[in-house]
């Protein structure tokens, strides 16, 4: 989705909704096309949820139903942008992974048990 468009829904959904929490979790992605660059939010989630978007986006924001709409009929494609997204939500929940600590609802063995996870998994995309 468009940064202009991402910023029209976000500003109008509702903080308390689902469709906040999902546009929240949007990632920036950027690629280069003739030389300019391109910057778009992509909002990974399931088609239940693209829906949800979807709906809101066409009570509140048109021009964002319209980038919705158009994904949801393309549907999922891996392509090495997807795969660029998926890496930086992956190294964010890595960094998220360094100040881990227990709560009530995760003790300190499944903290380290997610500690080992997110390192493994980082060092499995630094060789990949």
């Amino acid at each position: 989705m468009s940064p202009t468009n991402y910023d029209g829904l976000m500003y109008k959904v509702p903080a308390d909704s689902l469709a906040y929490s999902l546009l929240k979790n949007g990632i920036v992605s950027s690629s280069s096309k003739d030389g300019t660059d391109h910057r778009s939010i992509d909002i990974l989630c399931e088609p239940v949820e693209a829906e949800i978007l979807l709906e809101a986006a066409t009570e509140l924001c048109p021009k964002a139903a319209y980038e919705i709409k158009d994904s949801i009929i393309r549907g999922p494609k891996m392509n090495a942008t997807d795969a660029h997204v998926i890496r930086n939500i992956l190294v964010q929940m890595l960094v998220n992974a360094r100040t881990l600590e227990p709560t009530d609802s995760l003790d300190p063995e499944q903290v380290e048990n997610l500690k080992t996870l997110y390192k493994d998994l980082a060092t499995y995309l630094h060789d990949s």
